[in-house]
Order: C-alpha cells, then structure tokens, then sequence
C-alpha cells in the first residue's frame, strides 16, 4: 500500500511520468502553436524519449557515457536521490541497445521495431533539422517585394517552388507520424 502512495507521488509531482515536456530547438516554448505542429512535436518528443531514457538505461556498456552522464548515473544510484533526481538521458546508449535488438534473427518483429525506431530517431534528429527553409531564398528576397504590389514571374516562380518543397515535407513528416503510430506497440524495453 506504502509502495502504491508513493510511486503515485513520485509518478504525479517528482517526475510526472504523465506529462511530455517538448525539447526542441524549432519549438520555442511560451509561443502559440497549432494542434498539427503540437502533435507532431508531442509524439516526436515521445519517440526521442524512449530512445535516450528507456533504452539509454537498459544496462548496457558504460563506455558510452560521458564523464558527466558517468556521474549523474552514480549519484542517482545513491538511495533516495534516484528518486528525487529525473531520469538521465544517453542517446548513444539508445542507439547501441537498437543496434543490437536490430540483430536478433529469432525474434523478427522486434528487430524490424527497432529498425524502424532507429529510422524514425535518426529522421528526427538529424535529418529534419538538416532541411532547407523552403521560403528562404536571400536572391529572391534581396529586391524586396512591398505588400500591394503586382507580384512579378521570379516571386512567383520562387513562391511555387518554395510551395511545392514545403508540401514534400509535409508529405515526409505525415509519412513519418504514420509510421511512429504503426510501430507504438513495439515501444517498450
């Protein structure tokens, strides 16, 4: 009964295990944003969390800390303090333990789930943040283009190319949700 109170308080105010805190630099908190950019942040975030925190912390080899991870996982060894301290973060840990679950030969599913979980990280991590602004055009801009003016063929050429890469991406980032939603059952460790 004692273990039940207290893993509700540790649950509901320590480290509230309920809540997803956003960290991204393209998701400036304190700002306004609509539900469609909200959910894909939301269920991204949750995707990296699973990565550095539960998979991060299954044991594994030590030899992917950092000196500072090394020594926030030794102090949140110590009693009571790894329940007061949130959890540590170890994308390298992450990522080694999805390499290894890729390898399994007798169990397929789960090592098609971490393919696609590892996918789905790398996307988020390194190669969206790596996409090219469709808008941001320093040529097309540098003229100037004053509200109320007749738009001219290059502005016009250049706001359906931007158009077209913005919808590409949408595209991918749908293509991507997807996924994560199909796979969400195979999110545990």
């Amino acid at each position: 009964m004692i273990r039940d109170v207290l893993a509700y308080v540790h649950n509901r105010w320590i480290n509230p295990s309920d809540r997803v805190f956003i960290r991204h630099p393209d998701y400036p908190q304190g700002h306004y944003h609509d539900a469609d950019c909200r959910m894909l942040y939301i269920l991204f975030q949750m995707l990296v969390d699973f990565v550095e925190i539960e998979c991060g912390s299954v044991c594994g080899p030590y030899r992917f800390e950092t000196p500072g991870q090394k020594t926030y996982r030794v102090i949140s060894d110590l009693p009571l303090l790894n329940w007061l301290l949130p959890p540590g973060r170890n994308a390298r840990r992450g990522l080694h333990h999805l390499r290894w679950a890729m390898t399994l030969k007798d169990i397929p599913s789960q090592a098609q789930h971490a393919k696609d979980v590892f996918m789905l990280y790398r996307f988020w991590k390194h190669e969206r943040p790596e996409r090219k602004d469709p808008f941001e055009d320093t040529e097309c801009f540098s003229g100037g283009h004053k509200l109320g003016e007749p738009l001219t063929a290059r502005y016009k050429a250049f706001l359906d190319r931007a158009g077209k890469l913005e919808d590409k991406y949408d595209r991918e980032d749908e293509e991507m949700l997807h996924l994560l939603i199909t796979i969400r059952q195979g999110l545990w460790t």
